[in-house]
C-alpha cells in the first residue's frame, strides 16, 4: 500500500485551497503607497523537510525566490494548505505524520514556524484543505484511509481534533476540495476508484457521510477541484486518461456524472486546476514514455459545466508535471516539474485560456517539487 502511495503522492493538487481568497474586497491603495497586495507561492520539496518559496511579479508573473527560502517543515511534505486570511500555511508532512502550521509574513512572504507545532495526525498525511470560515482543517491520511477534522484555535492557529474524528474514507486518498460556501467536503480515493463526500457542520466542523457516498469514476482518480460557484466538481483519472466532471446537488451535496463527461484527457492526467473565475480547467499529464511535459486546457460551460478541449492545447511544460496551481488574479498559471526540478510559470489569456510561457521561465527549485499553491495578501 506504501509503496503504491508514495508514486501517487506526485498527483497533487493546488486546488484543495478555498476559492473565497485571502484578501477580499476591492484593489485599494496600500496605506504606505505600497502595492495593495502581494503575491507569493508555496512548494513542497519531496524528499526533504524543506518549502520553497516566492515572490509572485503581478504584472509579468515571474517568480523571484524569497530570502530564507528554502523553509524548514517536517518530512517529506506533501502538501499546502493556506487560510482564507493568508495568514498560516498548513504543511502536510508524510514520513513524520504531523502538520506543521506556518505564520506568514504578509509584506515579505517568509515562513515561520507557529507556537505548539508540529501537530500529530494520522500516518501519513497527503492532503488538506483549510475550510472558508477559517475555523476547520481538514487532512487525508493514505496510510489507513481516514480523514482528519481539526479545529483552529487562538493566534498561533493550534490544532485540536474534533469529536468523531478521523472519518473513514476509501483506499489510498488522495486530493481534497471543500465547496466554496464549505457545506461539503470530498476526498478522492486513487485505489478504490471513487470519492467520498461528507457534510459539514457549520457551528462544529464534524462531518457527516452524504447519502451514496462513496461515488465511482474511472481507474486511478488521482486529484479533485471544484469550481468558485461549488455547483461543479471535477476530477483527473489518471489509468482512464480522462477528466470526470459531476454536478454537486445543492441540497444534499451528492455528485451526479454529467451528461458529456468524461473529457478526453492527455496521457496520464493527475494534477487538476480551475481559474477563480471558473472559466478553464487545467489538467497536467504524465505519461512514462517520455512525453510527460504537457498541459491540457479546457474551456468550461457557464450552463452545463460541461468541458471542451480549448484550441492550442496541450501546452508544453517540462518532465514531470505533478502540480499546477492558478494565482488568485487568475492570470497566471505554474506548473511544478518534478522531473526538471523547476517550475513552468504561464500567462493565461482571459479570453480563450490558452496558456503562454512566461519571459523568465523556468524558475529552478531546491529539490523535486511536487505540490504548488499561491496567495494573495492585502497589504
Amino acid at each position: 500500500m506504501k509503496d503504491i502511495s508514495r508514486t501517487a503522492v506526485l498527483f497533487l493538487l493546488i486546488a484543495l485551497a478555498p476559492m473565497a481568497c485571502s484578501s477580499g474586497g476591492g484593489d485599494g491603495d496600500g496605506d504606505d503607497g505600497g502595492p495593495p497586495y502581494r503575491s507569493f507561492a508555496y512548494v513542497t520539496n519531496w524528499g526533504t523537510s524543506y518549502v520553497s518559496a516566492f515572490s509572485i511579479n503581478e504584472t509579468t508573473g515571474n517568480l523571484t525566490k524569497l530570502g530564507g527560502s528554502p523553509f524548514t517543515v517536517g518530512s517529506v511534505p506533501t502538501s499546502i494548505a493556506i487560510d482564507p486570511a493568508g495568514t498560516f500555511a498548513f504543511v502536510t508532512n508524510e514520513d513524520s505524520s504531523t502538520i506543521s502550521v506556518m505564520t506568514i509574513n504578509p509584506v515579505t512572504g517568509a515562513l515561520s514556524e507557529a507556537e505548539g507545532s508540529p501537530y500529530a495526525t494520522e500516518p501519513y498525511p497527503i492532503s488538506s484543505a483549510v475550510h472558508p470560515s477559517g475555523k476547520y482543517l481538514y487532512t487525508l491520511s493514505w496510510g489507513l484511509g481516514q480523514l482528519s477534522a481539526y479545529r483552529i484555535e487562538g493566534p498561533n492557529a493550534g490544532l485540536s481534533q474534533i469529536p468523531g474524528s478521523p472519518y473513514e474514507t476509501g483506499m489510498s486518498p488522495q486530493s481534497l476540495a471543500i465547496d466554496p460556501a464549505g457545506r461539503f467536503i470530498y476526498g478522492v480515493n486513487i485505489s478504490s476508484n471513487d470519492i467520498s463526500a461528507f457534510s459539514i457542520d457549520a457551528a462544529t466542523g464534524a462531518l457527516t457521510k452524504i447519502p451514496g457516498s462513496p461515488f465511482a469514476t474511472g481507474e486511478w482518480p488521482s486529484t479533485i477541484v471544484i469550481d468558485p460557484a461549488g455547483t461543479h466538481l471535477y476530477a483527473a483519472v489518471y489509468t482512464a486518461n480522462y477528466v470526470a466532471s459531476y454536478a454537486i446537488d445543492q441540497t444534499t451535496g451528492a455528485l451526479a456524472e454529467l451528461p458529456g463527461s468524461p473529457a478526453p484527457g492527455g496521457s496520464q492526467p493527475c494534477a487538476i486546476a480551475i481559474d477563480p473565475a471558473g472559466k478553464f480547467v487545467y489538467v497536467t499529464n504524465t505519461t512514462n514514455d517520455g512525453n510527460n511535459r504537457t498541459v491540457s486546457g479546457y474551456t468550461v460551460d457557464a450552463v452545463s459545466g460541461v468541458l471542451a478541449e480549448m484550441a492550442g492545447s496541450p501546452f508544453t511544460a517540462s518532465w514531470g508535471p505533478d502540480s499546477i496551481a492558478i494565482d488568485r488574479t487568475g492570470k497566471f498559471a505554474y506548473v511544478a516539474n518534478n522531473g526538471t526540478g523547476d517550475i513552468t510559470g504561464f500567462s493565461i489569456d482571459q479570453t480563450t485560456g490558452r496558456l503562454m510561457p512566461l519571459g523568465g521561465s523556468p524558475f529552478s527549485v531546491v529539490q523535486n517539487p511536487t505540490f504548488i499553491t499561491t496567495v494573495r495578501i492585502r497589504q
